[in-house]
């Protein structure tokens, strides 16, 4: 496919504007052809997925809107955002990556407990002010732990759900970090962080 881009990009320019020209209609056409093939392979089932970095500028379908204000709303922990949104069911699974550290001590575990039920709750309330009809949320939350070789491995420290229900009865604006996750429909901390040797 690239050879016929390029075959096309150097039929379709002037000889007398030179090398430059040449080069960089090729660079946009090899971008143009890498962009179509992401968006087309993306959307090829009814699940898609979007991630948000911290250079992403431009959220053009509902996966990368959500993934963007997820990340907007935590703010500084995150080190990446995805979403998976499934239209068929109007469902989001928002995945966050924290960096934080490994949680090895009591003082970080507490200090890890206390930052996923401050990320899930900013992540919820975001998703669910976004202005995008969901019937239900789920946000995980990840980060750096212990493998059983002693390996720093990422995994999950969290999740919770959330139905438009329970969402819509929610008091976003007023309600705490510890009793929004007492409020959600469904809830799981990491019990352990340090392998089982």
């Amino acid at each position: 496919m690239r050879r016929v881009l390029a075959s096309v990009a150097v039929m379709a320019l002037p000889r007398r504007r030179g090398r430059t020209v040449l080069v960089g209609a090729l660079a946009l056409l090899l971008a143009l052809a890498a962009t179509g093939c992401t968006l087309v392979l993306g959307h090829a089932t009814s699940s898609a997925r979007a991630t948000a970095t911290a250079t992403a500028t431009v959220a053009p379908t509902i996966e990368g809107r959500l993934a963007q204000v997820v990340r907007q709303a935590v703010g500084a922990p995150v080190q990446q955002v995805e979403a998976t949104y499934d239209a068929q069911h109007s469902t989001v699974v928002i995945t966050v990556t924290v960096s934080n550290g490994v949680p090895n001590t009591d003082a970080r575990v507490a200090a890890t407990y206390e930052l996923v039920k401050i990320v899930t709750f900013k992540a919820q309330q975001a998703l669910w002010k976004s202005g995008i009809a969901l019937r239900e949320a789920t946000v995980v939350v990840q980060g750096l732990q212990l493998d059983e070789y002693g390996s720093q491995v990422v995994d999950a420290y969290s999740s919770a759900i959330v139905e438009a229900s329970t969402a819509q009865h929610l008091d976003w604006v007023r309600l705490s970090a510890d009793h929004a996750w007492d409020s959600y429909d469904h809830t799981w901390l990491r019990e352990y962080f340090q392998p089982n040797y």
